[in-house]
């Protein structure tokens, strides 16, 4: 398990427009989530109040990034749809997540399978790990992550 105040892993993948990001070179607190699937009512919850947050993260210096197991062209399509202004990553091979410990086997409906565990991972302008929140509600996942950076600055 990664341990707080500790350097994360970097990441560099590609965002929806295909433009690579580096987090090693992003100088500020960061909110990094994982999330299963795009165009799923769970994922779609959690990545649109994200977004309906957005302002709230910006104006607490925090820059909001999203990966998922979806390809950059998926991902485009649901940026698009939904009008999202953040970064969200395709991890295609789920390397990142790995690195994070956040692709897991799962069981839905009787039914086991490895997959991504909706989780966040708070980072300082340093990309040392603050806090981390593991199998996430869609539902609240957004309130837990800007109470924690508004008790935080």
């Amino acid at each position: 398990m990664l341990e707080k105040n500790t350097q994360a892993p970097n990441i560099l993948l590609s965002n929806q427009d295909n433009e690579m990001i580096d987090i090693s070179k992003i100088h500020k607190k960061k909110c990094i989530f994982f999330y299963p699937k795009s165009f799923t009512p769970g994922c779609t919850i959690q990545v649109c109040s994200m977004q309906n947050s957005l302002q709230k993260f910006i104006d607490l210096g925090v820059e909001v990034f999203a990966i998922s197991g979806d390809s950059v062209e998926k991902i485009k399509k649901f940026t698009v749809k939904y009008g999202i202004d953040y970064n969200i990553l395709s991890d295609l091979d789920f390397a990142i997540c790995k690195q994070y410990e956040v692709f897991k086997e799962k069981k839905i409906f009787g039914k086991v399978f490895r997959g991504i565990e909706r989780s966040s991972f708070l980072l300082d302008a340093n990309n040392n790990l603050l806090e981390t929140f593991l199998k996430v509600s869609p539902l609240n996942h957004t309130e837990k992550v800007l109470t924690y950076f508004l008790n935080h600055q």
